[in-house]
């Protein structure tokens, strides 16, 4: 059986915000990194 997630991403001038939820809404990763205006450097 497959697994549903949900992707979120926030890319700003300065630092990118990503979340990964579950088919619940429960929280299953999340990350922040800055990337000092080099938006592909932590991609």
């Amino acid at each position: 059986m497959r697994e549903t997630y949900h992707l979120g991403m926030d890319v700003g001038s300065t630092t990118v915000k990503m979340v990964v939820l579950d088919k619940n809404s429960k929280l299953v990763f999340s990350d922040y990194r800055r990337h000092y205006s080099d938006i592909k450097k932590p991609l």
